[in-house]
């Protein structure tokens, strides 16, 4: 019977690792190791672990400083013994059945097994989030990552979305997979870093099953960390590294002359430009003057994969006129124009981001 790691970070969520924990233990599949990653909590967290590993002996505890999610996954992976390995947030939970059915899903040539997931908006409002029916990806995998670049790209009928596809948690990785791809975490990225890990994963992987079924429980309502309008100085620091890294894969990839997944790419890249110029360096509440922001916004797009984003991107993909305006102002290096004339001044959609 093969054996699974189920990979835990935990930083500060002493309300909710005790009903993580309890979800694995209760899992139908009993082959399975626990490794709990005290991401150096300063509340009870890392205690209740210990109480757990004295409790149980399948349960691994490791203590260390704090480095974010990504470093804590990567020491997780380092101290599995498991032939198959998934992520569980510390806030989140699994149904009984999580593992079983994934390990199932995973015969003939999946690598990856992934299910869908509800969201928990708060104890009682639960929401189901689907990517498409049932499936196995081998050869033409066009749909994933088109749904790991932008989650609604993939929508076969009106069902809500969440970009499951591209997030860690739900999903069974094969050890021989990671280990093959040398697939890792990017622990200097602090958003999206799952996305990234499993856009490579999906890449190298001879299968990807999916799951139609939500098997995953994903709190959503208090890790809304940037997702409002307010200045946020770190707001570069967080997206600033995505669209270079989604680059690089797409150059690995050899998907550079995929037009439909450029496209998105060229949407989604935009809008993260819009988002830092509206966010950070043009927001009213940064003290800078009109030469430092301009500055700003001449180097933002002029890094390699802004500028090749800007430079490629048709203003047909848009149907916002001043997302429009802002593209024809970089193309042609207005950067004193978008500083003294574009305030950005759209309405946000509720999660802060511009209207598509």
């Amino acid at each position: 019977m093969d054996l699974v790691s189920i990979i835990v970070p935990v930083y500060n969520m002493e309300r909710y690792v005790g009903l993580c924990v309890d979800s694995i233990l209760a899992q139908t599949y009993s082959s399975i190791e626990i490794i709990l990653v005290n991401d150096g909590s300063t509340d009870g967290s890392a205690g209740i672990c210990e109480r757990y590993k004295n409790q149980d002996a399948r349960i691994k505890v490791i203590h260390k400083k704090n480095g974010g999610v990504s470093a804590a996954r990567n020491d997780g992976i380092a101290s599995c013994s498991g032939d198959w390995i998934t992520f569980v947030d510390s806030d989140d939970y699994i149904a009984p059945e999580f593992i079983e059915k994934l390990h199932k899903g995973a015969k003939n040539k999946a690598e990856i097994s992934a299910c869908c997931c509800m969201v928990c908006f708060d104890d009682r409002d639960f929401e189901g989030h689907y990517f498409s029916s049932s499936n196995l990806y081998t050869d033409d995998k066009k749909e994933l990552y088109l749904q790991m670049i932008r989650e609604d790209s993939c929508r076969p009928d009106k069902r809500p979305v969440h970009a499951g596809i591209g997030i860690a948690w739900g999903k069974l990785y094969k050890r021989e997979l990671l280990e093959r791809a040398s697939l890792s975490f990017d622990s200097r990225l602090s958003q999206m870093e799952d996305i990234i890990f499993n856009l490579r994963a999906a890449l190298y992987t001879e299968g990807f099953n999916y799951i139609d079924e939500p098997l995953y429980y994903y709190r959503q309502f208090h890790r809304m960390l940037i997702k409002n309008n307010d200045y946020n100085e770190k707001f570069d620091a967080v997206y600033g590294k995505v669209t270079e890294k989604m680059m690089d894969f797409l150059e690995e990839a050899s998907l550079l002359d995929d037009n439909e997944i450029m496209d998105v790419f060229y949407k989604e890249s935009f809008f993260r430009i819009a988002d830092t110029l509206k966010k950070c360096f043009l927001n009213k509440a940064r003290k800078a003057s009109t030469r430092e922001r301009r500055e700003a916004v001449r180097e933002l797009s002029q890094r390699r994969a802004n500028a090749y984003v800007i430079a490629n991107a048709s203003a047909s993909i848009f149907k916002k006129r001043k997302i429009r305006l802002l593209l024809f102002m970089l193309k042609w290096k207005m950067y004193t124009l978008v500083v003294v004339t574009y305030r950005f001044s759209q309405g946000p959609t509720s999660n802060g981001r511009y209207k598509k």
